[in-house]
């Protein structure tokens, strides 16, 4: 499922990742935010990346990505959002498009779609088809 755009930008230097875009989901509807790349890295497994949301000109961190690759070997950012209005912390990947713009896709938890009872799972919408790296 989409739920955000971003665009990377492209002043910063090259060996700089820097993306800014919108989260459209209901609680952070047309939330502005900046995922910027970690300069310096504390330990192998700490994040590659702060999430970031712009209020008010002020930056309030929301999560934190790390630089994965799919089992077709194209790269992605594994971002975990997360804040005191969200009842569990958001997992969701940015994946660059063919015409250089990312999206931010989410897919439901299957380990926990594997614990719903068969009368549930029936009647709960299958995100699997959407294409998604994890």
């Amino acid at each position: 499922m989409l739920i955000g755009k971003f665009c990377r930008v492209q002043e910063h230097e090259p060996d700089y990742d820097l993306y800014e875009g919108s989260i459209f989901v209901s609680e952070w509807r047309g939330l502005q935010v900046i995922i910027s790349e970690v300069t310096a890295k504390i330990a192998e497994g700490h994040p590659d990346f702060v999430v970031s949301s712009l209020y008010q000109g002020e930056a309030y961190e929301i999560g934190a990505g790390w630089r994965r690759s799919s089992t077709k070997g194209k790269p992605y950012l594994s971002l975990q959002l997360d804040a005191p209005t969200l009842p569990a912390p958001i997992d969701c990947a940015l994946i660059r498009q063919t015409i250089g713009d990312y999206n931010l896709v989410w897919s439901r938890d299957h380990r926990r779609d594997a614990e719903l009872p068969a009368s549930s799972e029936a009647h709960s919408p299958d995100h699997r088809a959407s294409g998604t790296a994890r």
